[in-house]
């Protein structure tokens, strides 16, 4: 979020089990009520890259990745700009399916949505959810990914949920091992994904994943 609007806090994932970056809804919540580091093996680490200091996450048929709450407008902070970098992209990634709701490289913007709004099933789910596991896990999210098939531009339900929201960003293997820069209008994006005016941002989150494609994939993030 651009000039600082994204200060640190913190929650993680679902513990032992449940820890699966995308969530396994009921049993798998999407990512989380803010906290640092969830990773299934190691987690994400500081590396230099090109002058930079940036995030290296490393998923082999597992999660990793970090998230921070924040506390932010979107009709104040619109833009999120991010730079990534991915080594490769996944072959059975589907994001479809449960078996292939992996990728590379996601990023997650954890919205503060009223649960009254939410339809009475999903909400009896997510009460459920936040009673068993954590009292801060968000009732909407957009996940911004880099995906190996899906077309850029596209805006689907998880396959877990629909409460998240998969935004496809970068698509395919062209740019991989490349620095890419994002920017999203969040508040554009929240509209197009879920059909209501953006609340205020909880949290933000980056990952890759890839433990139910079993796969390996390597990500980059920076200056987010």
């Amino acid at each position: 979020m651009r000039q600082g609007a994204a200060q640190s806090v913190e929650r993680d994932r679902e513990p032992d089990a449940l820890r699966d970056v995308a969530a396994r809804e009921e049993a798998r919540q999407e990512p989380v009520a803010p906290h640092d580091e969830f990773a299934d093996a190691d987690g994400p680490v500081g590396i230099e890259d090109d002058g930079a200091t940036v995030l290296r996450a490393e998923a082999n048929a597992s999660a990793s990745g970090l998230s921070r709450a924040i506390n932010a407008s979107p009709a104040e902070w619109p833009t999120l700009r991010w730079r990534w970098k991915v080594a490769n992209v996944l072959k059975a990634s589907n994001l479809a399916t449960k078996a292939g709701d992996d990728f590379p490289a996601r990023v997650y913007v954890m919205f503060d949505y009223p649960l009254e709004k939410l339809p009475f099933a999903e909400r009896t789910k997510l009460r459920l959810a936040r009673a068993l596991y954590d009292p801060h896990l968000p009732a909407a999210t957009l996940c911004y990914v880099w995906d190996g098939k899906a077309s850029a531009g596209t805006i689907a339900p998880s396959a877990y949920t629909d409460r998240v929201r998969v935004v496809v960003v970068e698509s395919g293997a062209a740019r991989v091992n490349q620095w890419l820069t994002v920017e999203r209008d969040v508040a554009a994006d929240f509209k197009a994904a879920f059909g209501d005016e953006a609340p205020a941002i909880s949290g933000i989150a980056i990952a890759t994943d890839t433990d139910n494609t079993g796969e390996s994939a390597v990500a980059h993030f920076g200056d987010i």
